[in-house]
């Protein structure tokens, strides 16, 4: 029985180092905790689930916010992903993270706002993807269109500011700021940022630095805007800021006047301003893509939407169609030149009614 077994190893088709690598392994892992030995088995991906799993949900998420400062570069962004976040835990209690439990969570705001549903799915969604799980669950957002302003609205919010009784040296500032946000499409915050020697006149430029996303950005200037700005920073250094107003109070005035006016007007509504005045005067898509500093196409598209102004030019085309008479008799003259026009057309309807036996004139010949 053992000369059997010795040589077994050996018949046609066997694989002796096999047993080999077999018998090395269960050697080199004898003793081996099984935590241990599953880290071996996993790779380094699987060992960093295991650990994740092995954690409290405190040190979960922990570790989970050290991730989100390094993908973060916008305070606001981070501040929001904090919060939901800070709402899950406190949902999830000691129970350890599964997606049944994301999706409960979640159900919970299902009559906020559609957009607001969704970037609370985003935040957990990333916090899935780290933990090695897939939060399997789509939130579908409505096409929406921006709001359209009207010339009037803007002109009553100039007229409050250029006309206001008290403080009347922020009378050129306050009516600058409104410029500039309606010819650049500066963001809130961006105007809050720009100093004096962001703007290059002689380049006709002004540069947006750590806009949305970190980024930086070159926005053309129009002569328009361009003259304004050069009066206005004449006599200022470069490191000054522009308007020396922090975003939050760049709102407070917004409120201010459009109440004052009687409008309804936010310093991102003069952002959506500027796109749909490029598009209404023609600004290629892509160009304004660029210009809005928009991500995706299907962003700026909104603008086109908004604008309509292809649609308008298609439906105008309707304007000089004109209905053919039907059944009336028509003028075709007198005298000889009616004679031959009779002829030409009862031959041409005689030889029409030969060859096309359904054929119905749509004028009545009279002689």
């Amino acid at each position: 029985m053992v000369e059997q077994r010795t040589h077994k190893p050996l018949v046609v088709g066997s694989n002796p180092s096999a047993a080999t690598k077999v018998g090395i392994l269960a050697e080199s892992t004898e003793g081996l905790p099984l935590r241990e030995l599953l880290e071996m088995l996993l790779g380094e991906e699987g060992k960093r689930k295991l650990r994740l799993r092995g954690m409290t949900n405190d040190q979960l998420f922990e570790a989970y916010d050290a991730e989100l400062i390094c993908k973060h570069r916008s305070a606001k962004g981070l501040y929001e992903d904090r919060r939901v976040l800070k709402h899950f835990r406190g949902f999830l209690g000691e129970y350890p993270p599964t997606p049944e439990l994301g999706k409960q969570f979640l159900s919970q705001f299902a009559n906020r706002k559609t957009a607001t549903l969704a970037r609370y799915l985003a935040t957990l969604k990333g916090f899935f993807d780290w933990y090695g799980e897939k939060l399997d669950m789509r939130v579908r957002l409505p096409r929406t269109l921006p709001p359209y302003t009207e010339d009037a609205d803007i002109n009553a919010l100039l007229q409050v500011i250029e006309t206001k009784a008290t403080h009347k040296r922020t009378v050129a500032r306050d009516s600058l700021l409104i410029h500039l946000a309606m010819n650049t499409g500066l963001r809130r915050t961006e105007l809050s940022n720009l100093r004096v020697g962001d703007i290059h006149l002689d380049q006709g430029i002004l540069i947006v630095k750590s806009g949305k996303g970190e980024k930086d950005a070159s926005i053309p200037l129009n002569e328009t805007i361009s003259n304004r700005l050069r009066g206005y920073i004449k006599n200022m250094e470069p490191k000054q800021l522009l308007f020396g107003l922090k975003p939050s109070t760049i709102s407070g005035k917004f409120t201010w006047f459009s109440r004052k006016a009687g409008v309804d007007i936010h310093c991102h509504t003069l952002r959506h301003v500027f796109g749909t005045k490029l598009i209404e005067r023609g600004a290629n898509p892509e160009a304004v893509r660029q210009l809005m500093r928009h991500e995706s196409l299907s962003v700026t598209q909104k603008y086109v939407s908004l604008s309509g102004r292809g649609l308008q030019e298609a439906v105008s085309l309707l304007d000089d169609y004109k209905e053919p008479i039907r059944g009336k008799p028509q003028d075709i003259g007198s005298g000889e030149t009616r004679g031959r026009a009779l002829e030409f057309l009862s031959k041409l309807t005689t030889m029409m009614k030969e060859h096309h036996p359904n054929f119905h004139p749509t004028v009545e010949i009279v002689s």
